[in-house]
């Protein structure tokens, strides 16, 4: 009997340390998922005042550095969210205010230096979504050639099983 006391006794310490230690996990969980939470939030608010400033952006089509410091600032707003798909209409905004922007810049002064760099980015953004576009295309390819091969096997397993080769 005293044995069975002794098991019974460890079970129940073991059971509550076990215990003890679930409900920690689980506290840090919590934690983790609030601050991630967090997180989440601060970068939302910070897009939102990002994409304000550049929804209430003028360009004076009178002041050449005024529109060249604008869409300096846009194509920063632009590099920042090229990449992040939860801002898509933040970079479509930018995007669209920018190349109002080289418009006014190019009637200005089509040869002033930042123009031709701007125009140069704008290129460049196009051949990045190019790039992007087919490299998307041939994953897909790639994904369904697979799944043909794949099942391609299959049905040759079955047919040389049938004929007694395998």
């Amino acid at each position: 009997m005293g044995l069975l006391n002794t098991i019974a006794t460890g079970y129940d310490i073991y059971s509550k340390e076990k215990d003890r230690r679930d409900r920690k996990e689980e506290r840090e969980e919590d934690l983790e998922e609030k601050r991630e939470t967090q997180r989440e939030e601060r970068e939302y608010k910070k897009n939102k005042a990002l994409l304000e400033n550049v929804l209430n952006l003028e360009f004076d089509t009178t002041n050449k550095d005024g529109i060249i410091k604008d869409l300096t600032t846009l194509l920063s707003y632009i590099d920042l969210w090229s990449d992040n798909y939860d801002c898509l209409e933040h970079y479509d905004a930018a995007k669209s205010k920018f190349e109002t922007g080289l418009a006014f810049l190019c009637a200005l002064n089509p040869t002033h230096p930042m123009a031709i760099y701007f125009l140069q980015k704008k290129t460049e953004w196009i051949a990045k979504k190019k790039k992007a576009r087919k490299r998307k295309r041939n994953i897909i390819i790639g994904v369904i050639v697979g799944i043909i091969l794949f099942f391609a096997f299959l049905f040759m397993m079955t047919v040389l099983e049938k004929k007694g080769i395998v």
